[in-house]
């Protein structure tokens, strides 16, 4: 089950960053809506700019449609392409399955995609990254990493360093497109043939094409 830190919407504007008074309103926001997320939570990343009709979006879809079929919720960063995929996938199907609970999350940054609106999820906007990303990182269960570009990878790397660290705890990550995510998994390989990568971390992440190989991976996590 999630647990949220006491007074921890107080404690995030103050991580190194100058804050306006009305970032409490946005935090107190978000909190509130994932305390109404079932758990488990699963956050999925990916590029704004996916194809409408490619691939990816409709994996996307069906991963988060077949998450929420489990009693699993989704959020994600609340913008177009793999972002929207994630969360109609979870929406639809909790509209064709009659879930009343609250399935799906956007949380978002004021500056980025301005004109877009989610038609699956509510969003809510966060004045700072550092702030979008710690909460979907802090209450995920797992991670689904699907085709993206600068924003995706520095999602994905902030998240493998964190395990690394120990800073939170090993939980699926797994990379969805064996083809896209091909020169990674190599230079990732090269990094451990040359030490600068310890082998004890060389299997923070699955890459995998299989739909239903997510969706068992996502289920291994059972931790707090």
């Amino acid at each position: 089950m999630k647990k949220f830190w006491l007074f921890e919407w107080l404690i995030i504007p103050f991580k190194g960053r100058w804050y306006n008074p009305l970032d409490w309103w946005h935090i107190i926001q978000v909190v509130y809506k994932i305390s109404r997320l079932s758990d488990p939570i699963i956050t999925i990343f990916g590029g704004s700019g996916a194809f409408a009709g490619g691939k990816y979006v409709q994996w996307t879809y069906d991963i988060a449609s077949k998450a929420t079929a489990l009693g699993m919720s989704v959020i994600t960063g609340g913008g177009p392409g793999i972002m929207s995929a994630g969360n109609c996938g979870a929406h639809e199907k909790a509209q064709e399955l009659h879930i009343k609970r609250p399935v799906t999350l956007g949380i978002g940054v004021y500056g980025v995609d301005p004109d877009y609106v989610n038609p699956c999820a509510h969003v809510i906007s966060l004045p700072y990254f550092f702030m979008r990303k710690w909460f979907l990182n802090r209450y995920a269960s797992g991670f689904v990493v699907m085709p993206g570009g600068i924003g995706t990878a520095d999602e994905l790397f902030e998240i493998l360093n964190y395990m690394k660290t120990g800073k939170i705890k090993h939980r699926p990550v797994i990379l969805v497109g064996k083809k896209y995510w091909a020169s990674l998994e190599d230079w990732y390989k090269h990094g451990l043939q040359e030490k600068f990568i310890h082998e004890e971390f060389k299997d923070l992440f699955v890459v995998t094409d299989d739909i239903d190989e997510v969706i068992s991976l996502l289920q291994t996590y059972h931790g707090a």
